[in-house]
């Protein structure tokens, strides 16, 4: 994808925001949307000074030159940049300069390869560290405070430019232990982190509940096509196994469906896949929590 326009947003002034830690003003909401999803800003990227880019806008009023136009590629884009430069508009009548961008219109399969693999970043996989590995991570972290004096932050006093520095120490010390310690492998951009196995079991679980749940839509209850005979057989051992599975009190379910209880089993059957839906919600909050809990206690002691 290609983003490219007037932003209305100091770029120079966002890119400094980030490089202090800072999450900024509401104007760089689009830019900080763009980093967070890897999108490669041509102009910096190809000018000699990446960190001072050309201005594309003067202001008529006090002559105060901002760079405020550029133009976005997300790192699967299928063509690969040349060039990027920003010159002055002659043809048309404008405030703004012109952002001009090249690209290459084809690529090999192994220029496609060896982009992919440059794309791709690194996810550390704290599901395999064993105790021995958290030892190793202690031991690293705590060789890391003494050898670079970090007793001398303890002293600081509670500014906002003394927290910021407190914390950008913080973040190269576990940045800088994680890399000696933590197993890590390479994925791609739009691969997302997988989740933990308790996680999955119960998401898979809501999946299920909800195929069978999709029979008693109401459309088919007016028809009076809801499962029979075995195939209601074979979803009430699905039930049953669910709630075995995530250790729910049992429900009764009729022998078979009719006008009767078709509502009342639809209803019932709701309720069972809100709770196991509000269950797993409740799980993940709390293994997040947990984790956190236990990498601070590691690092505090």
């Amino acid at each position: 994808m290609l983003i490219m326009g007037d932003f209305n947003a100091n770029l120079t002034e966002f890119y400094r925001s980030i490089g202090k830690h800072n999450q900024g003003r509401w104007h760089f909401n689009l830019l900080q949307h763009l980093h967070q999803q890897r999108y490669v800003d041509l102009p910096k990227t190809f000018h000699n000074e990446p960190d001072d880019p050309p201005h594309t806008f003067q202001s008529p009023q006090n002559n105060a030159k901002t760079r405020i136009d550029s133009i976005f590629i997300s790192p699967n884009f299928s063509f690969t940049p040349l060039y990027s430069h920003t010159k002055q508009s002659f043809l048309y009548l404008s405030d703004h300069r012109i952002v001009a961008a090249y690209f290459q219109n084809f690529e090999s399969k192994a220029d496609k390869r060896a982009i992919r693999n440059n794309l791709k970043r690194q996810c550390y996989q704290i599901n395999k560290m064993d105790p021995e590995d958290w030892h190793t991570f202690e031991e690293t972290s705590d060789r890391y405070y003494r050898c670079h004096n970090f007793k001398q932050y303890e002293q600081l006093t509670a500014t906002r430019k003394h927290l910021n520095t407190i914390w950008t120490k913080i973040k190269e010390l576990l940045v800088y232990t994680a890399n000696k310690t933590v197993p890590r492998r390479r994925v791609s951009p739009d691969q997302s982190i997988s989740k933990l196995k308790q996680l999955v079991d119960s998401y898979t679980t809501l999946k299920v509940l909800n195929d069978v749940l999709l029979q008693f839509r109401s459309k088919f209850i007016i028809q009076q096509l809801w499962p029979k005979g075995i195939k209601w057989l074979q979803q009430q051992e699905k039930i049953h196994h669910i709630i075995s599975t995530q250790k729910l009190d049992q429900i009764d379910l009729p022998v078979t469906l009719d006008s009767s209880n078709i509502r009342p089993t639809k209803r019932t059957l709701l309720q069972l896949y809100k709770t196991i839906y509000k269950k797993a919600h409740y799980e993940q909050r709390q293994l997040e929590h947990e984790r956190i809990t236990h990498n601070v206690k590691l690092r505090c002691l």
